[in-house]
This record gives C-alpha cells, structure tokens and sequence, in this order.
C-alpha cells in the first residue's frame, strides 16, 4: 500500500498519508483519474487511536451544531472539529475527532478508521467555498449531459436507477444517492454534475462527470404518470428536500441555499409524479426526450 493516496471528489482533492484509514472508500476516486482541476487541496496526517487526542481542545471550544446523536461541530481558534460519538449506556462519548486548519489546508485525524459522517462532513464543507452542493438524488450520464432524479429516502432514486441500467440505453449511473452539483459564477451557465462515493442501496458510485440537462423531482406513488414543469416558487421546496446542508458553518449554509434557489431559477426543472409498479419509465421519458 503506498504510503499517500491522493483522492479527489468533485474539484476536492485530498492527500491521504496514511491511507489505511479510509480503506477501500475511495478506490474508484483516485486523484489521477479525474480531469477536473483542483479548486481544493488538502493533507490528510493521522495521528492515532482517539486516545492521543488533547481532551482540553473539545471541552474548551466553541459548540457550533450537535446533530443530537452521532456527531457535533466545534470551533478552537482558526480550526474546524469534526468529532463522532457513540452512547454508552445513558452516556456520549467521543470516539473520533477530524480537525480541519483552513489556514494551511490541512486535515489531522484521531481514531480507528475515517469513516462516515466525518469524511462528508469535511467534504461538504469544501464544497461551498467553489459553489457547490450535494443533493439526495441519482444521476444518469446520457450521451455526454446528466440526467438528476431528486427526492428523499424511499422515493425511489435507485429503482429508478436500477432500471436504467437493466434498459441498457449505454449511459452511466454515477450514484444513486448523493450527487455534487458546482454552479458558474456567472448565472445561466452549465452546472456540472460529479458522481459520489456516498452510493444508495444500489451501490452505483462513479467519478464520473457531465453538464447538467435537467432535473426531475421524484413524487412516486400519487398518480400513474404526470410530469410537470416547476418554476422557481414550486421547485425551490422541493430541492430544499434534497439538499445535504453543511449545517455547521453559517456561511456554508447561506452559499448551499443560494445554490439551491439558482438551480430551480437557471434549469429545467419538472415533477415526476409515477405509479412505481410501472416498468415503462424508463422507456416513455426516452420516447419524449426526457433525458
């Protein structure tokens, strides 16, 4: 195993020195695959079991946002605290910390292995500094243009995707659950759209990319087929649904929400209303160029 792994999510790219922490997480991540510039770099270091890390640093920080179970955000000077906790008995305790120095672009790890919500978290966060933002939704990358289906748990984002790929059309599904979209500075210009590491049920992840061509908001359930064009004033409740918030940071969530209200302002966005016993989906939104 190399002794740095470089990876790279969207235009984050992260240097991990002690790569055995993350395991196989990010294997079809590796930085030398992606043909986006970096607009993030970071140095991963690990420092050990989270019993190394200083106790005094939590206790003597600022509490930025307690997520009521898992995880809690802090502040200790210039530095950002990730810290995941467990309940044992009546009792949270902290099990591992992610410190993050924006300063000197660099990332200091206490604990066993970096796993789930740390890791997001600290990529969330570097998504807003380049006007980006995650959304709950699948993407089909379609004859160089991607396709977003959005909608939350059990709305059927991988059913959907699922069937996409048993109709074999020749597109790729770049995740079925969680989708990074960067926004131009300036307003009416391609969105793109970056597959994730973070996969739904469906397992579907890829580091794949594409400009975006349209949005569906997904509502299965409530009527046989019905797909509607969605304005700003509709759709702006809908992808507020869908969007991962870096809750955080107070800056980060203004730039996510702005993001958001430019997305149904900018794009084709419609409802896609679906009885999801159908099995012809696929094959009507083809028929009417819907991809």
């Amino acid at each position: 195993m190399p002794l740095t792994e470089s990876v790279q999510v969207s235009a984050t790219r992260l240097h991990i020195h002690h790569p055995e922490i993350v395991k196989d997480r990010y294997a079809e991540f590796a930085a030398n695959f992606s043909d986006i510039k970096p607009k993030s770099e970071w140095d991963l270091t690990y420092k050990g079991a989270f019993e190394k890390f200083p106790s005094l640093d939590l206790e003597n920080s600022e509490l930025l946002f307690d997520s009521g179970s898992s995880w809690k955000a802090h502040r200790l000077g210039e530095n950002l605290l990730f810290s995941l906790y467990s309940t044992i008995g009546q009792e949270r305790r902290p099990t591992a910390c992610l410190v993050l120095n924006p300063a000197h672009n660099s990332l200091s790890f206490y604990g066993d292995e970096l796993t789930y919500p740390l890791d997001e978290l600290f990529f969330m966060h570097t998504f807003a500094q380049y006007q980006s933002l995650t959304l709950h939704s699948s993407a089909y990358l379609y004859k160089g243009e991607v396709t977003l289906f959005c909608g939350v748990s059990g709305a059927g984002k991988t059913t959907l995707a699922d069937a996409l790929k048993e109709a074999d059309l020749g597109g790729i599904l770049l995740c079925d659950d969680r989708n990074i979209l960067t926004f131009s500075d300036s307003p009416f210009k391609d969105v793109l759209v970056c597959g994730s590491p973070w996969h739904g049920s469906g397992r579907y992840r890829s580091p794949l990319h594409g400009p975006l061509r349209r949005v569906y908001f997904l509502d299965p359930g409530h009527e046989d087929l019905s797909i509607t064009a969605v304005n700003a004033n509709t759709g702006l409740p809908l992808v507020l649904q869908t969007l991962f918030y870096p809750i955080a940071l107070k800056a980060d969530m203004e730039v996510s929400i702005d993001l958001c209200y430019r997305l149904v302002q900018e794009q084709e966005c419609f409802h896609l209303d679906y009885n999801r016993q159908r099995n012809d989906i696929v094959e009507i939104l083809k028929e009417r160029d819907f991809f």
